[in-house]
């Protein structure tokens, strides 16, 4: 967020064993990452180890943690 890395999923597993494509994700940003009354910016970095990489379906989003929650839990 803004240039500060907020969160990343890994598992450390080689192509083949690696399960981390399949986990839900869910960072927070911290409060002192938001410019108020000012552009932020959100980068999403995906690593392609093998097969079909990178974000090719849903859901995907940013929302509150209390709408996560309530329907992602």
């Amino acid at each position: 967020m803004n240039g500060e890395l907020i969160g990343a999923t890994n598992d450390q597993r080689r192509y083949g064993r690696s399960n981390s494509w399949a986990q839900k994700r869910a960072y927070d940003i911290p409060s002192h990452l938001i410019k108020l009354n000012e552009k932020n910016s959100i980068e999403i970095l995906v690593e392609d180890i093998g097969n079909e990489g990178g974000i090719y379906e849903g859901p995907v989003g940013v929302t509150t943690k209390s709408k996560y929650y309530r329907y992602f839990r």
